[in-house]
């Protein structure tokens, strides 16, 4: 039963994507709009990985200095 109901799935999204109006037309605006939109949002996910890798780094920095430091107080 799962194949008919997915081929009837399949038809209605097909006939529903024939009855969406198609664009007029993509001028050089359009490109260029597109474009800065991917390369800043290519840019904003770089920064956020880069900002959540720098903190996680200062976490993993600070537990190393206070082992170092606990092992130096207690094997003296």
């Amino acid at each position: 039963m799962a194949p008919k109901d997915q081929n009837s799935r399949m038809m209605l999204c097909l006939f529903l994507l024939t009855l969406v109006q198609a664009a007029e037309a993509f001028d050089g605006g359009d490109a260029a709009a597109l474009l800065l939109g991917a390369t800043v949002t290519l840019v904003g996910i770089c920064a956020c990985l880069g900002w959540y890798a720098r903190t996680r780094n200062v976490i993993c920095i600070q537990i190393i200095f206070t082992l170092t430091q606990i092992r130096k107080t207690w094997f003296k």
